[in-house]
């Protein structure tokens, strides 16, 4: 997935540090990300590449980019394997 995007069926609120989706059509699930998934969560709008989206979570976390890498992928193809995201950049 280059540039992770949002999928638009869903409604979703951030509440402090964390966002809350709620998935109504496809999975009827509730999701629960915490403060590192809801910075990544946001910053899946189409226009971010998975890099950039990398990048920011190391300049606003202070974490090194070897460390937030595995991280990072992880959230997003878990996000993904929830049918939660689409890929902006076919």
């Amino acid at each position: 997935m280059k540039k992770p995007q949002k999928m638009e069926r869903l409604a979703y609120r951030k509440i402090g540090d964390e966002t809350i989706i709620l998935d109504t059509k496809i999975n009827k699930e509730i999701h629960q990300l915490n403060e590192v998934a809801s910075f990544v969560w946001e910053l899946c709008d189409g226009k971010h590449d998975v890099q950039s989206i990398i990048q920011k979570v190391c300049e606003e976390f202070d974490v090194a980019e070897s460390v937030a890498v595995e991280d990072i992928n992880a959230i997003i193809a878990e996000l993904d394997a929830k049918s939660l995201l689409t890929d902006n950049s076919l």
